[in-house]
């Protein structure tokens, strides 16, 4: 009886330790496919990923250096880019719905019409970036840099902006009901939109080229 129970436990931890070498195998695989990605978009031949069909859904991508780079139209949904650089990256289009752009840099990059519902965009820096049409429902942008991007017809509803920096973002026709946090952005956008900032019409900023003063009167002789 003794001999039979201790085959039994002997059988059972044979399959735990294979079960738990077969999660380590899998984990190792998912970790080359994300370095083999990273080296295909480091490559810049992003078409050719396009053309094949490629996607990038659920990748580790990290502090990868991709500014400039072609990444239109590419499935990336809950790709992870924490403190990546993104400036002047092209994404319109791309489908990053549950991504974490966390800490990226994004100054000057367009994600024109973008899925980026449910993503992470905290402390995110965003100068001048193009997110026109772009989806954005139940993002997360606290803390995010976005001075002078657009967001023209953007749609932004149940997203939260705490400490955001928003000076002279354009929310011209866009969605931004249910959004949470603006009272504790710095600087006022501009246009207006549906909820959100648009719903108070926070002033236009003031023109930063001021009039020279008039000189003061000549001394009486």
């Amino acid at each position: 009886m003794a001999d039979e129970l201790a085959r039994e436990l002997s059988r059972g931890a044979q399959l735990l330790i294979a079960e738990a070498f077969e999660r380590r195998i899998a984990k190792i695989e998912s970790i080359k496919a994300s370095l083999a990605a990273a080296g295909r978009l480091a490559g810049a031949d992003a078409a050719e990923l396009r053309k094949a069909g490629a996607s990038l859904d659920d990748m580790d991508l990290r502090g990868l250096n991709l500014a400039g780079r072609d990444l239109r139209n590419i499935p990336m949904r809950r790709v992870r880019l924490e403190g990546a650089n993104l400036n002047g990256a092209i994404l319109d289009g791309a489908d990053l719905e549950g991504a974490s752009l966390r800490r990226a840099e994004c100054n000057g990059a367009s994600l024109k019409r973008a899925d980026l519902r449910q993503a992470d965009l905290r402390q995110t820096r965003g100068t001048a970036a193009d997110l026109a049409g772009a989806v954005l429902d139940g993002a997360r942008l606290e803390g995010a840099r976005l001075q002078g991007a657009s967001l023209l017809g953007a749609s932004a509803r149940q997203t939260a902006w705490s400490g955001a920096r928003v000076a002279w973002m354009n929310i011209e026709a866009g969605d931004f009901g249910g959004s949470q946090g603006w009272g504790s952005t710095s600087g006022h956008c501009v246009g207006a939109c549906k909820g959100g900032p648009g719903a108070d019409r926070p002033p236009r900023p003031q023109d930063p080229q001021r009039t020279m003063p008039a000189p003061p009167p000549a001394p009486a002789r």
